[in-house]
């Protein structure tokens, strides 16, 4: 009976990285750029140069990744940093290939970096006082709008460009050439030296540029509305980048490291934030840097102790709840004791929790207060500065009293002398004869009716069509009543014609008898 596979581990940190990397994929096959990649690049330096420049760069894009992505250790309990890239003793093993081996070139890639002016020393980058110069490829990144994107390639899109590229891809030809195996001396190699030398941690320039560059823009639109919102301890600092990191890069916990090096950036090359120990002040766009004056320690102070009454405040109602519950535990299990001493307890936080609601909303009200006051500082401000910019224009002598009259007593003369222009015009075109004016009415009058006349003939005409049609309506109603008034009109004809024309009255008939009528009879009843 076989046993059963064992499960399989979850991986994490760097070994997850590598696992969904294309490059890192079929490490056996001949197409694979690895072994090139992997290879001592100081001595592709000379013997292929395209070769080693490709290498060099998909390794800075590859670590500038790895730091951003928060994967460069193996492990993701603790918080890492997301600007600072560790090269150590431990590097290389965590890096290592089974079917490749370890990078040997990742000296010179570091040097490469710090050459151009993409990497710094974490304690020359905090400690100086010089601006930093911008590389012209962050530069070129800010103009064309794509942030880091250059800086942080597709795993696929780092696997494609470096197979396909002619260059590129004479370094994997040449793999056989150049590279370096574990059993060389590596005391003679160039990369060797450079990876001692570079050991330690370093500041990644991209990434500090797009993670500073971002958070002033989204704290640009919250700060906007609040004028205490730019001034704040390190710790509210730290708090408010991770906000806004979560928002944007799905990580919402910044190291220590990171909040030191990015005020160091704000502050120093961007100029746009100034620090004084453990107080940070932010500036917003078109604001001129000044330093932390009394009144801003002030407001610090109590915004500050504001949050840490927040704290307080729930910390006491955390407490209260847990009592609450141990209460009902001891009373279930009889201890009638313990129960009285978790209430007196309670009642004692409960006070506290009073004390401390009340002090916090009134010290909430002076920061209210606080931020109203310094809105109408901001108002009177403008005021002062529309002002100062309406009496400047006033005082212009366009806008003088004398020179206004004058000039508009000139309009109004050249106005005159404008009508007076026309009225000389209007003379000269010649009289106009009324009695043609109309005559000329009178035709436009007689075509007029002339108009009407034919309308209403047409009118007239299309009457018997109309009846016409509404002899042949098929719709029964209008049939039955055309017939209702045909026979009317006949009645009414017919009784017309009785009343002209009286009927003739007959004798009324003779009873007969078979006696025969005597002729004289006859004759007297016919006379």
């Amino acid at each position: 009976m076989t046993a059963p596979d064992p499960p399989p581990t979850t991986k994490e940190g760097l070994s997850a990285y590598i696992s969904t990397h294309p490059s890192f994929q079929d490490t056996r096959s001949s197409s694979s750029p690895l072994p090139a990649l992997y290879s001592d690049l100081s001595r592709q330096r000379k013997s292929n140069p395209a070769g080693y420049r490709a290498s060099v760069e998909w390794w800075k894009d590859v670590l500038l990744d790895v730091t951003f992505r928060g994967v460069q250790f193996e492990t993701s309990d603790t918080v890492q940093d997301r600007t600072i890239f560790t090269l150590d003793e431990s590097t290389k093993a965590r890096w290592t290939i089974p079917s490749v081996g370890r990078p040997l070139g990742l000296g010179t890639v570091v040097s490469d970096l710090a050459t151009e002016h993409v990497a710094y020393r974490v304690s020359s980058f905090l400690h100086s006082s010089a601006p930093i110069a911008l590389p012209a490829s962050i530069i070129r990144d800010r103009s064309g709008g794509r942030g880091l994107k250059s800086y942080i390639p597709t795993p696929s899109g780092v696997a494609s460009t470096l197979l396909l590229t002619p260059a590129k891809f004479l370094a994997s030809s040449l793999y056989t050439l150049t590279i370096g195996g574990a059993n060389d001396d590596e005391s003679y190699s160039a990369d060797e030296q450079l990876f001692h030398k570079n050991r330690g941690e370093w500041v990644l320039l991209p990434l500090v540029d797009r993670i500073a560059t971002t958070f002033l823009a989204r704290f640009e639109e919250e700060a906007s509305i609040s004028p205490l919102a730019c001034l704040m301890t390190k710790g509210e600092f730290a708090v408010r980048l991770g906000e806004i990191c979560e928002k944007e890069f799905g990580f919402g916990v910044v190291g220590d490291k990171d909040v030191d090096v990015l005020l160091k950036y704000l502050s120093r090359d961007l100029n746009r934030a100034v620090r004084q120990d453990s107080l940070v002040k932010i500036f917003l766009q078109g604001q001129s840097p000044t330093r932390l004056t009394a009144e801003d320690m002030s407001v610090i102070t109590v915004k500050e102790t504001l949050r840490k009454l927040d704290l307080q405040l729930i910390s006491l109602s955390q407490r209260i709840t847990s009592l609450d519950s141990s209460i009902k535990t001891s009373l279930r299990q009889n201890q009638k004791q313990l129960a009285l001493t978790h209430l007196r307890n309670r009642k004692t936080l409960q006070q506290t929790l009073d004390q401390r609601s009340n002090v916090r909303d009134k010290l909430a009200a002076v920061v209210a207060k606080i931020e109203q006051a310094k809105t109408d500082v901001e108002v009177m401000k403008a005021f002062s500065a529309s002002e100062e910019v309406l009496r400047s224009v006033l005082g212009r002598d366009e806008l003088r009293i004398e020179n206004v009259e004058r000039v508009m007593d000139g309009v109004e003369e050249l106005v005159g002398r404008q009508g007076e222009v026309e009225d000389a015009m209007k003379m000269t075109s010649g009289d106009v004869d009324e009695d043609e004016i109309l005559e000329e009415l009178k035709g436009l009058e007689r075509e007029k009716r002339q108009e009407e006349d034919t309308k209403r003939l047409q009118e007239q005409e299309r009457i018997p069509e109309q009846n016409k049609v509404n002899q042949t309506d098929p719709n029964p109603e209008s049939k039955e009543t055309q017939d209702k008034q045909l026979e009317d009109d006949l009645q009414a004809r017919l009784d017309r014609l009785r009343l002209s024309t009286p009927l003739p009255t007959s004798p009324p008939p003779q009873p007969k008898s078979n006696t025969t009528t005597h002729p004289a009879h006859s004759a007297i009843a016919e006379s």
